[in-house]
């Protein structure tokens, strides 16, 4: 039984009966006499215990500083490298257990990243090159399409310069025009009264009969003349070959009615019909003459300088001098005022072919104005699309030179942010 004295201790009691008897043994033992041993033993173990346990601490935290904490720092080191930007960075620990797996897969994540890096580096480079490239050709667009806008505007200036002009050659072609048919009506009518004169004209015939083939070698040559130039040279070569064509006409006309007043004054009173009709003819071709001078002029705003007649418009003046020779011949071969009058009705039927060919001419020079008016609309149209154009092509080229420019910023910013990676 486990009791406490009177001082308070602990003590171990025992009660034995005495057989035979009534007596009762009681006897104590204090605890800590009792449980010495026991405590000396426990004292000792514990003592052993931790002895024990204090080396086998030691030799764990030996095991794990070798195992576990030199690898573990030198990831976080390698770790900290790559976090600072170092891509260089190689984790070799070869185990087989999560830090190795760890580290296994650092390595190639800071590979890869490293490779990234190094292909977000290049295109980086090209890109800056391209932009530059790209800001090179806007602003060259944007140049050349300033250029083009300001020569479309003076094409636009020019082409309406152009149809004023063309409006007015048209007013004067239709004018001439309705001259000339005048002058054919005229003639017409004088050709009748000259048909009656030619009667008596029979001794100069064969002469005016080459006369005659004369001027149709001229007619020919002058259509061949006409038909070449029309292929190489542009309407307004046209109009001014016709209008070269008229006032050659005038000039012979003019000159074949001075012959007519002057064969005329030495028929006598039979000529003096003549003379006033020549005298108009005259006046005719005069008037065919400054028509054809404000054509000229017109044209010359148009065209500006006109180079030489071609090769065959030389072959052509040699045909019309040889003409020239063989009227004279044929004027000395009459020798009486019925033999001027035949040469005077011969050139007065020329006249009237020369003076279709002048209104034909006219015409045509009007048509061809009036061609070119509307061409010269459209040509108008046209250089206002192509400025229209221009502008706006010189707008893009500004937006793409202000896009490459903020390109090159950017890829600039790019290389500057790649500059804090090391990975080379």
């Amino acid at each position: 039984i486990e009791l406490k004295d009177e001082k308070g201790r602990v003590v171990y009691v025992a009660k034995t009966k005495i057989p035979e008897t009534d007596w009762v043994i009681f006897s104590s033992v204090p605890q800590k006499d009792v449980q010495a041993d026991a405590i000396r033993f426990r004292n000792a173990a514990l003592l052993y215990m931790l002895i024990i346990l204090a080396v086998i601490l030691g030799a764990i935290t030996i095991t794990i500083r070798r195992i576990i904490s030199r690898p573990i720092r030198r990831l976080s080191d390698g770790i900290v490298r790559v976090s600072e930007g170092d891509f260089t960075t190689t984790l070799s620990i070869d185990r087989a257990d999560e830090i190795g797996l760890i580290s296994s897969e650092i390595t190639s994540y800071v590979d890869q990243m490293r490779g990234t890096l190094k292909t977000i580096r290049d295109r980086v480079d090209r890109l800056k090159n391209n932009s530059t490239t790209s800001m090179e050709s806007a602003t060259f667009m944007a140049s050349r399409a300033e250029e083009q806008s300001t020569s479309m505007e003076q094409i636009h200036k020019a082409v309406d310069e152009i149809a004023k002009a063309v409006t007015v050659l048209a007013d004067s072609a239709q004018g001439l025009a309705h001259s000339m048919d005048e002058l054919t009506n005229m003639g017409h009518g004088t050709n009748e009264i000259m048909v009656k004169l030619v009667d008596q004209a029979n001794l100069g015939q064969k002469d005016m009969l080459q006369v005659e083939e004369e001027m149709n070698h001229i007619t020919d040559s002058m259509n061949s003349m006409n038909e070449v130039v029309g292929i190489v040279r542009t309407s307004a070569d046209k109009i001014n070959e016709m209008v070269s064509m008229i006032d050659s006409i005038s000039e012979q006309t003019n000159l074949l009615s001075l012959n007519a007043s002057i064969e005329a004054a030495r028929a006598g009173e039979a000529g003096k019909g003549f003379a006033v009709v020549a005298g108009e003819i005259g006046s005719l071709a005069a008037n065919s003459r400054n028509a054809a001078k404000k054509i000229t002029e017109i044209v010359a705003q148009i065209t500006g300088e006109i180079g030489s007649l071609s090769e065959q418009s030389k072959s052509n003046m040699a045909a019309i001098e040889q003409s020239g020779d063989a009227v004279k011949k044929t004027g000395q071969s009459f020798h009486s005022i019925v033999e001027e009058l035949n040469t005077a009705a011969a050139t007065l039927d020329d006249m009237i072919v020369r003076m279709r060919e002048v209104n034909e001419i006219a015409v045509n020079v009007a048509s061809i104005s009036e061609e070119q008016s509307a061409s010269t609309a459209e040509v108008t149209t046209t250089a206002e699309n192509l400025a229209s154009s221009a502008e706006g092509i010189a707008k893009t080229s500004k937006d793409v030179e202000d896009v490459a420019s903020s390109l090159s910023e950017s890829a600039t910013q790019i290389s500057e942010a790649l500059e804090k990676f090391k990975i080379d």
